[in-house]
């Protein structure tokens, strides 16, 4: 299991559950922080990830997203290897779009699928625990 404390991207923001995460396709890969977001149902990161690991991100599948704010954008998913802590999940579908943060991602329901997580928001702390395939 992984215990992890919430943590900040921007100082100026309240502490949040982020992760490290590493997005791997071939032999490219690149670190950054993805935000795991129960209300997202697709993982999103910005069109730079997917041009640090060789992809043309507008070449996938499009599909409709709305932001918390109501904003609807077209991104595009690919599948990559996600890699969080010791565990590498094989062929996850990642959207990439340029209508969001660049900072860092969000890892959303589909995500979520392959853990069990539990937030423990009085303690700022999330714990994840790799789900067994059946």
């Amino acid at each position: 299991m992984l215990r992890l404390r919430y943590s900040r991207v921007v100082r100026s923001d309240p502490p949040m559950p982020f992760v490290k995460v590493e997005l791997i396709r071939d032999n490219k890969s690149v670190r950054t922080e993805g935000l795991l977001d129960s209300g997202s149902n697709v993982s999103i990161f910005h069109a730079e990830f997917a041009k640090a690991i060789g992809i043309n991100f507008s070449q996938g599948n499009p599909v409709s997203c709305v932001s918390a704010s109501g904003e609807v954008f077209t991104a595009y998913q690919h599948r990559v290897h996600v890699r969080l802590g010791p565990h590498t999940i094989q062929h996850a579908l990642i959207a990439f779009t340029r209508d969001t943060n660049s900072q860092y991602g969000l890892l959303g329901q589909d995500f979520f699928r392959f853990f069990r997580i539990r937030f423990v928001a009085s303690q700022m702390l999330v714990e994840i625990t790799r789900e067994r395939r059946r």
